[in-house]
């Protein structure tokens, strides 16, 4: 188990699959260290003080989504 306080001896590059604007301060904090913050969201889902913060912002457009959708369908057949 990695201590979230020590991810910046660890990692140089953490990435977020969630827009959820609870991950802000440690986004802040990891950045405050040196450590390259991504965040992978939909659009629709992306805390406006998260998209601030963070170094680099990924957005899953639709045509991510419809993919998805199509690969669960054939999935769940």
């Amino acid at each position: 188990m990695i201590r979230l306080d020590q991810l910046h001896i660890r990692f140089e590059r953490v990435v977020i699959g969630s827009g959820d604007g609870a991950f802000t301060d440690l986004v802040d904090r990891l950045r405050g260290r040196g450590v390259q913050v991504v965040v992978v969201s939909r659009p629709g889902a992306l805390s406006h003080r998260l998209r601030r913060t963070a170094g680099q912002v990924i957005s899953l457009e639709p045509p991510l989504d419809l993919a998805a959708d199509h690969f669960a369908f054939y999935v769940n057949w």
